[in-house]
């Protein structure tokens, strides 16, 4: 029994090393690309003006092609890990039990981040760039509730997207995954899952210019998001082949599919169709190559406790990075310093968060979800 215990945590070590190395990639896209490339945006989302910048020539071999993109990759491998772990979660709990515990993993680490960012957004405005504080209150509410997008409004910190996305696809799991998890056509329902999709984004887009009001922002959003949760069950797929519910060429085939259906579903959507699926399938391709070395995996500090603090690292890095390497460069510090300041300020901000925030917040959640929802015998 304990070898069998130690095989099975050996083979999901695979997915919290990928976590690490997700955050990691998240990192360097970011603070040694998009800062250096895009310092008109970055300058919108801390409230200031930009910078006459040029990326430094030491972080050019970091950024080698135009169709891959490190911040897209890792964000690209979260997405995975989430369609990946999600089963193990809602084989354990019941649907509402499963729902309060991601709701204590998601809202408490990130609304202390949003209000951290807002906070250094409205003093960047108040002491640098004399510059008045832009958004409203009904603004700040829906973002930190993460229902920004469903009012088609800007992101205050440029990476909410994402976790609106994640908290899109743990209400479509809830309902989906636990009719299917023990289910020999698991590979097929999903597959299905990939056709209607896409079908459902295109006629949604195609008819949008005919609504008005939150009729018309939440077709624009819900079309604009589950395109990604067909990319996410992907790594679901991973979840039924590591159960033996799905062949080898079972996934292969349908991981294929589901590609494909994520494709067509981004090229349907107006503010999706610049966006390269190179990074995307990169990932695939990485998060495979994991799954199939997971026997042979062996943990790294690194990347373990990188981990181990990614989503706190990922819910606050933005802006408070951003903020330092920005009064670093305009004091003509070194762009190598500006960055590894950066990165520490946002490494430290998340050791904090997951230690006083996170922890404490998913415990009670996962306690009081099972609480109030006892396991169906069901599921």
């Amino acid at each position: 029994m304990k070898v069998q215990e130690e095989k099975s945590n050996q083979r999901i070590e695979f997915a919290h090393a990928l976590r690490g190395l997700a955050a990691l990639c998240v990192l360097i896209g970011h603070f040694t690309g998009v800062f250096w490339s895009s310092p008109s945006s970055v300058a919108l989302l801390l409230n200031a003006s930009a910078l006459d910048i040029n990326m430094p020539q030491y972080f050019l071999p970091l950024h080698f092609s135009t169709i891959f993109n490190f911040g897209s990759f890792g964000v690209a491998v979260f997405f995975l890990i989430s369609g990946f772990v999600i089963p193990f979660s809602l084989s354990g709990l019941s649907r509402g039990g499963f729902l309060v515990a991601r709701f204590f993993r998601i809202y408490p680490v990130y609304i202390v981040s949003i209000s951290i960012s807002l906070s250094i957004i409205w003093a960047m405005g108040m002491f640098i760039s004399d510059k008045p504080f832009p958004f409203d209150f009904q603004h700040i509410v829906a973002q930190a509730l993460l229902l920004r997008g469903w009012l088609w409004i800007p992101s205050i910190d440029g990476l909410s997207w994402t976790l609106e996305i994640e908290v899109v696809f743990y209400l479509i799991s809830a309902v989906i995954v636990p009719m299917i998890i023990k289910s020999k056509l698991a590979g097929r329902y999903l597959i299905i899952y990939a056709i209607l999709v896409p079908v459902l984004c295109i006629v949604g887009i195609e008819n949008v210019n005919y609504m008005t009001g939150h009729y018309q922002t939440a077709v624009l959003y819900v079309t604009y998001a589950l395109p990604f949760t067909i990319f996410m069950f992907s790594g679901t797929l991973f979840y039924f082949h590591m159960r033996k519910v799905i062949t080898s060429a079972a996934l292969i085939l349908g991981g294929m599919t589901l590609f494909f259906g994520f494709s067509i579903g981004l090229a349907a959507h107006p503010a999706l169709k610049v966006l390269a699926t190179s990074s995307y399938l990169m990932a695939l391709i990485i998060f495979s190559a994991f799954y199939f070395a997971r026997d042979s995996f062996r943990s790294n500090w690194v990347l373990d406790n990188l981990a181990n603090i990614s989503y706190p690292l990922y819910a606050s890095h933005a802006i408070a990075g951003y903020a330092v390497i920005y009064i670093m460069v305009s004091l003509g510090v070194a762009a190598w310093v500006t960055t590894g300041a950066g990165v520490f300020i946002a490494l430290t901000l998340a050791v904090m968060l997951h230690r006083i925030v996170k922890v404490p917040a998913m415990k009670f959640g996962k306690k009081l979800g099972k609480d109030l929802y006892p396991k169906e015998k069901s599921i």
